[in-house]
């Protein structure tokens, strides 16, 4: 399930009168968004680091 539909769900529950429902699939929502933040910043530092790292190589020179 994405995030938006967690929080779909969430606000359906708290609508309905259940709110340890809404409370419980909104904290859902926030540690996903949280993984999702963290998860994002590793895969572009391990990008950005590897694409510098091979740039930066001068050992395969030709001449």
């Amino acid at each position: 399930l994405t995030n938006k539909t967690i929080v779909y769900f969430s606000r359906n529950s708290g609508q309905q009168g259940d709110l340890d429902g809404a409370r419980r699939l909104g904290r859902m929502a926030r540690l996903l968004s949280i993984v999702s933040i963290i998860l994002g910043t590793i895969i572009i530092v391990l990008y950005v680091s590897l694409s510098v790292r091979g740039n930066s190589c001068s050992c395969h020179q030709p001449g």
